[in-house]
């Protein structure tokens, strides 16, 4: 009896251990999509200001060029803000850069080595307003 109790406390022990090991073992893209998932469930859509909202955010696997990290907002404005928003995109893509240069929640990303996108659409119509793309070169020192 004994006999069997230990061995059915090593196979159990040596099953717990496999499962453990192999659950650590998460790749560097199962895990931005498991935690990019995650904050969508809790998180979006989150309204960043009067007039943007955080829709979602999104992890692209590429087989041809870096893989993507998006961020996609939705603005809600009249028309005269709409063409002022237009003519200050340059400022937006260089305040949007710095934020990413200085986020720590970003370290991981940014350590591999992927592009971040932000996307800005109208929400009423779904047209696109703005998709800034930053690759690798343009973050990182």
């Amino acid at each position: 009896m004994n006999r069997v109790l230990a061995s059915l406390f090593i196979f159990s022990l040596c099953f717990s251990l496999t499962v453990f090991l192999y659950s650590c073992r998460e790749s560097l893209d199962e895990r931005i999509i498991r935690e990019t998932e995650s904050f969508n469930k809790r998180s979006c859509p989150k309204q960043v200001d009067k007039f943007v909202t955080l829709d979602s955010i999104s992890y692209i696997i590429n087989s041809n060029s870096a893989n993507e990290y998006k961020y996609s907002h939705s603005v809600n404005c009249d028309t005269a803000q709409m063409e002022f928003l237009k003519e200050h995109g340059n400022g937006m893509k260089t305040e949007i850069l710095k934020r990413i240069r200085n986020a720590q929640d970003l370290r991981l990303i940014k350590e591999a080595g992927i592009t971040i996108s932000y996307v800005f659409y109208q929400s009423e119509t779904k047209d696109t307003i703005y998709y800034f793309k930053y690759p690798r070169e343009s973050y990182q020192d």
